[in-house]
């Protein structure tokens, strides 16, 4: 598969992610949605660095290859690291290095595991 091709897939798994995200925010009550709003307003970022950041990523998205909820996957780093931010696209790629960080230490694990 090429690197255009990939790209494409994994905005299409975000954007299809945050419209699902949206719409059930959206039915939630007035004081529900208010203590979700750091997950709402991290979805929302996180989608505008999909939109606006296509090109030459393609080092940061690889980890989101084949996932069906890329943005779930970085929330989930996110709240697991204390010390990442989304403020910037540039800490936002930070969350991405994270993930691939974890996912290389999680297979040195299983490999050392089973030696």
């Amino acid at each position: 598969m090429r690197k255009g091709e990939d790209t494409r897939k994994i905005i299409k798994a975000a954007r299809k992610e945050y419209r699902g995200f949206k719409k059930k925010m959206l039915k939630k009550q007035k004081g529900r949605i208010w203590r979700e709003i750091g997950k709402i307003h991290f979805y929302s970022a996180v989608m505008e660095y999909f939109e606006y950041c296509q090109n030459g990523q393609e080092r940061y998205w690889r980890i989101l290859h084949g996932m069906l909820s890329p943005i779930r996957a970085m929330w989930d780093c996110y709240l697991k690291h204390e010390y990442l931010e989304y403020s910037t696209w540039n800490r936002i790629e930070g969350i991405l290095v994270q993930m691939e960080s974890d996912y290389i230490l999680a297979g040195t694990k299983k490999n050392e595991a089973h030696s």
